[in-house]
């Protein structure tokens, strides 16, 4: 800008009176400046890059936050959709964690929570995305792995969970709720699958993972525990009592939501 301005200078101001001291300093001011401004401009876009970053990380555990999960999750599902390729997700609860609240405090709960993530995380594959979805839930978006491949990695980190006994808490488990896209749907129709999944999980004991498959497993099997069923079995199929099952599961869920 001083030299712009050195030599409009030199159009309307005699060359007598425009000395060269005048637009050498104007170039040692430019010199000068030049250094300043990088520095300011370096600051602000690093400012602006922790308000972004913030912006989309849990403060307390330091992983992605639901706004990001969520992005990410639309993201591997247009993808999914686009290329006809499997997508996975895995829905986590802390087992009893409210005990832990209520006997520890919140500080070894929020030791609990973050050691947690820790673990989960460092058994990742690199292709996964893993974000807290709300209070003691995350979420863990498993690209290119259908049911199985996914029920594998969510009872890997099942294991993982419970491997060590944690400071004051002593062993923590963890449930775990498994949704595979097949063809009909949204991203928002497989995170209530896995929802649902996640409180069979709970029902039938904590500390397991549950997906369609070991559902239509135990349906087979005649296994009255499954989820919220009770009473006598009827003689329609598996896929039906799937259906009615998640149906009676999810209307509750959505009421919880709500509130």
């Amino acid at each position: 800008c001083a030299l712009v301005f050195s030599l409009d200078l030199r159009a309307w101001i005699p060359d007598a009176t425009f000395s060269s001291s005048f637009g050498r300093n104007c170039l040692i001011c430019l010199a000068c400046a030049c250094p300043l401004l990088l520095l300011f401009a370096w600051r602000r876009w690093r400012e602006i890059d922790d308000l972004l970053a913030d912006a989309d990380t849990d403060a307390l555990t330091g992983v992605g936050n639901r706004r990001k999960i969520e992005r990410v999750l639309a993201h591997e599902f247009d993808r999914a959709l686009r290329y006809g390729r499997p997508l996975s997700v895995v829905m986590i609860d802390v087992d009893h964690f409210k005990q832990v609240n209520d006997r520890y405090g919140h500080a070894v709960g929020d030791v609990v929570l973050s050691t947690i993530v820790r673990r989960i995380g460092r058994r990742m594959r690199a292709c996964d995305h893993f974000g807290r979805w709300g209070g003691v839930d995350f979420l863990l978006i498993c690209p290119e792995t259908d049911t199985e491949g996914a029920m594998m990695i969510a009872d890997r980190m099942r294991r993982t969970v419970k491997q060590r006994p944690m400071r004051k808490a002593g062993v923590v488990t963890a449930s775990f709720g498994v949704s595979s896209y097949h063809g009909q749907g949204d991203y928002e129709t497989l995170v209530d699958q896995a929802d649902c999944y996640l409180y069979m999980a709970k029902d039938q004991g904590r500390d397991r993972v549950m997906s369609r498959l070991i559902v239509m497993d135990q349906m087979q099997a005649g296994n009255t525990q499954v989820g919220f069923m009770s009473g006598s079995q009827t003689e329609t199929s598996p896929s039906s009592q799937l259906s009615t099952l998640m149906s009676t599961i999810a209307t509750p869920l959505r009421r919880l939501k709500r509130r």
